[in-house]
């Protein structure tokens, strides 16, 4: 025998020899031997069911008896089998480690791959999504690691003598814990299998509804109160209600509602609800009252305050808006039931869009021909409706102008209203100059400032003739 393992086996005799009460060889070679004693019948009756705790107690005090230390051969082959479990159990470890990393690769992976084919709007929730499958992952491995650890740990103990009580008393509890997570499993079934069919039928009606307000979306049917702006929102708190109600019916079925853990969570979660969702709400019920109000609808061209716009989008907590300077502004519901908000596109298919346009004049210059050049500009100027005339209104008077108004109809898609509005100011101010009046007012005339450009003057360089 070699010196290193003759010092390990010295060692480890040295070790148990501190113990004289710990180890025992029984008769057929087993680890513990218990000399016998006289039991008393009725005791050993009464204690049958509780010999296994007796058993696992702490070492040296299993069973009054004389006990014998462990032979070293014995000795050997448990340090042995203790590190080839260790191994076995770094290697298992180290597969489910690299199972984990593949997993997670081919993830990420099928993300980049599917990431240009989604809408750019969800592309947040899905990056969302692929990382929390990720977490999960991680978890995975963490909990079958742990369980190894666990398997590993219970088979290391009962390699000695001394123990194997531990080990004993580990297996045990791992028993217990498996029997009570399989009984309240199989309790739970009955629950589980209520709250499934609640949660099937909800979908199926769901799934009713959404058909329905569709079809009524897309102009299909019609029903009394619904209509076609306002049935997707409808549709959506119609679902979200059915959701709720079915939750409420479910969650006396749920396994552990009557447990204080349940219930304190709950009750967190009602309280972070209740704190945090007083401005949500409000925004909701503004939401609500514009989309049931159909103040306007996605692809109204509207101003909202100062913002003009095409509407893009609608919810319960804010509005969208695309401007022609290709800009998306985001405007709350609670801002936007503050604001004056006018809708260009419900006037379209009445008398179109009504746009007008402000100019002052001095007292000097015949308000008859003011009236005539602001027509004449409205009659050069496209995508003015031919049917409803434009008219000029005098809207105010001051010491030293009045205030014409002109009001023209616009025929053109509502988006248009800048472009036609521009072409009109145009108009209007190459009529006052080719007609010699000017737009200034009399005290900037009197700093001997040119009131008007004659029309030789109307494209110097580099100006074109056609304003470009």
């Amino acid at each position: 025998m070699s010196a290193p393992l003759r010092a390990i086996l010295l060692a480890c005799g040295l070790l148990f020899s501190l113990h004289p009460q710990a180890f025992a060889e029984d008769t057929v070679g087993g680890p513990l031997e218990v000399a016998s004693e006289a039991v008393d019948p009725i005791q050993h009756a009464e204690g049958q069911a509780k010999s296994d705790a007796t058993d696992v107690q702490a070492p040296g005090a299993i069973h009054a008896g004389k006990l014998h230390p462990q032979p070293p051969a014995r000795m050997l082959k448990g340090i042995l089998q203790t590190i080839l479990a260790i191994a076995l159990f770094l290697f298992f470890v180290a597969l489910v480690r690299l199972a984990g990393k593949i997993l997670k690769f081919k993830l990420t992976r099928y993300v980049v791959q599917k990431l240009p084919k989604i809408p750019s709007g969800r592309h947040s929730m899905f990056k969302s999504v692929s990382t929390w499958l990720g977490v999960l992952i991680n978890a995975m491995v963490f909990i079958i690691a742990a369980a190894a650890f666990y398997v590993c740990a219970t088979y290391v103990l009962s390699c000695f003598a001394y123990t194997h009580p531990w080990s004993v008393k580990l297996e045990e509890e791992l028993k217990l814990s498996l029997l009570k997570i399989g009984k309240t499993v199989l309790d739970s079934l009955p629950g589980l299998f209520t709250v499934a069919v609640i949660g099937f039928l909800t979908k199926g009606l769901t799934h009713l509804v959404t058909i329905i307000f569709d079809s009524v979306e897309r102009g299909e049917a019609t029903f009394p109160g619904i209509y076609q702006d306002t049935a997707a929102p409808t549709r959506r708190i119609v679902v979200a209600v059915l959701w709720i109600f079915a939750i409420v019916v479910a969650y006396p079925y749920i396994p552990g509602n009557e447990s204080i853990a349940f219930k304190s969570i709950s009750v967190f979660m009602g309280l972070l609800v209740s704190l945090g969702s007083a401005g949500v709400v409000s925004q909701a019920m503004n939401g609500l009252a514009i989309t049931f109000g159909r103040s306007f609808k996605p692809g109204d061209y509207v101003r909202i305050g100062a913002v003009e716009g095409t509407v893009s989008e609608v919810t319960l907590v804010f509005t969208k808006l695309h401007t022609i300077r290709h800009e998306e502004i985001i405007i709350p519901n609670s801002v936007v039931a503050s604001q004056a908000t006018y809708n260009y596109t419900r006037m379209v298919s009445e008398r179109g869009v009504g746009i007008s346009a402000a100019v002052t004049m001095g007292y000097d210059v015949p308000w008859r021909q003011v009236h005539a050049i602001l027509m004449m500009a409205a009659e050069m100027t496209n995508g003015l409706s031919k049917e409803a005339p434009p008219y000029i209104i005098q809207t105010a008077f001051s010491n030293t102008f009045t205030e014409y108004t002109l009001v023209v109809h616009m025929t053109a898609e509502p988006k248009l209203v800048p472009f036609v509005k521009s072409e009109l100011y145009q108009n209007i101010q190459d009529e006052f100059n080719r007609h010699g009046v000017s737009l200034m007012l009399p005290n900037y005339i009197e700093t001997h400032v040119p009131g008007s450009v004659p029309e030789e003057r109307w494209c110097p360089p580099p100006a074109t003739k056609d304003g470009r």
